[in-house]
């Protein structure tokens, strides 16, 4: 897990280096050599995961921050899993039970873009943090005074999650954008769950609205 950090800290890196113009002789760096200019913005994205437990899954994504420059954004991000995600587990075999999943992560937000002045663009972003999981059985929904749910198992994950993204310049202060994501999530430890379960590509259409 710790190399796949390194891998997207370092794919980023050489991401920002399109995105420099060629100056004079002097020594550049990844912010230019005038004055930095600033903006920032918030995003709304819904993404969708094909294989999820070998079933289609839709998550929710916020996330917001600082643009420096017009093609450098970082802030803070993540998603929740909105769809009903069911599953037998058998804690013993004379006892099966369906239980539902519920599931976030989130964390530090990157993303380089290349020519973000031009209407169609690309970008990169990488998503850095954790998350956490939680098994709940949902048999348990009345016990006489009122609804009720019983946790079976959680845990907590470590995620990173680079994508590319195709971005329209809608109007000024308006963009979409679409493209695709791969989850890497670690150290999990869920009853009768793979390590690498959340684990996958998704696909996303994200609207960001700010000052760019």
């Amino acid at each position: 897990m710790k190399k796949v950090i390194v891998f997207m800290v370092l794919f980023a890196c050489i991401a920002t280096t399109f995105a420099q113009r060629k100056g004079s002789s002097d020594i550049q760096t990844i912010f230019g050599n005038k004055n930095i200019k600033r903006g920032g913005f918030g995003a709304l994205s819904m993404s969708f995961q094909p294989n999820l437990f070998d079933r289609g899954a839709f998550f929710t994504g916020f996330r917001g921050g600082t643009i420096i420059n017009h093609w450098f954004s970082f802030g803070m991000g993540g998603y929740s899993l909105t769809s009903t995600v069911k599953r037998d587990i058998g804690w013993s075999t004379s006892n099966p039970r369906t239980l539902s999943l519920y599931m976030t992560y989130g964390g530090l937000y990157f993303e380089p873009t290349i020519f973000p002045k031009f209407p169609v663009h690309v970008s990169f972003p990488i998503l850095i943090g954790g998350g956490g999981a939680i098994y709940i059985d949902e048999s348990y929904l009345w016990n006489g005074t009122g609804f009720s749910y019983k946790r079976e198992d959680s845990d907590m994950f470590v995620v990173a999650e680079p994508g590319v993204n195709l971005e329209i310049n809608f109007i000024r202060n308006i963009r979409f954008a679409i493209g695709a994501q791969y989850r890497f999530a670690g150290d999990l430890v869920l009853s009768e769950t793979d390590a690498n379960a959340f684990n996958g590509i998704s696909y996303n259409f994200t609207m960001k609205i700010g000052k760019f």
